[in-house]
């Protein structure tokens, strides 16, 4: 697909691997990664708006063979995290003003610091409903992922 006129150079965002696309104008499939470690803490990101986080997330690229691949390399690449085991948890819509982009959800169970990046943070699973009272996730599609992710776990694990 062609755009005319060309796509101005601040719509044109960089990612991690050097592959373009505009940041604002396509709809693009997501992933997002709510992180698990062997002590039942969740990995989050310290977002731009203070007192906020959000879980991992970013774009499918023409790299990813799968959101499955995308959901590992997210992880990695903004956490330094990596997980013995994903299970997809749900497939939302990511937004009405996206067209028909998709957001696919994933669990990483047994998350652990490869090389740990800064910024990360972890929360107890418990703490789960306070982050959400408090107003502390930058991105209300979060609660939605939390959820998700929750309910395939809430026998294995304590939500004091």
């Amino acid at each position: 697909m062609t755009l005319t006129p060309p796509l101005p150079s601040e719509l044109i965002a960089e990612t991690e691997s050097s592959y373009l696309y505009p940041s604002c104008l396509r709809p693009a499939d997501r992933v997002s990664v709510f992180a698990l470690t062997p002590a039942q803490k969740v990995v989050f990101l310290q977002a731009d708006v203070a007192g906020q986080v959000e879980l991992p997330q970013g774009c499918i690229l023409a790299q990813d063979a799968t959101p499955l691949e995308a959901a590992k390399r997210e992880l990695l690449v903004q956490t330094g995290y990596q997980a013995s085991k994903f299970l997809k948890t749900a497939v939302l819509r990511y937004s009405p003003l996206e067209g028909n982009a998709l957001n696919y959800c994933f669990l990483a169970i047994e998350a652990y610091p490869k090389n740990k990046a800064r910024g990360v943070v972890e929360y107890e699973v418990g703490q789960m409903r306070e982050l959400i009272a408090q107003d502390a996730l930058r991105y209300p599609a979060d609660i939605a992922i939390i959820c998700s992710a929750i309910e395939k776990i809430k026998d294995k694990i304590s939500l004091k």
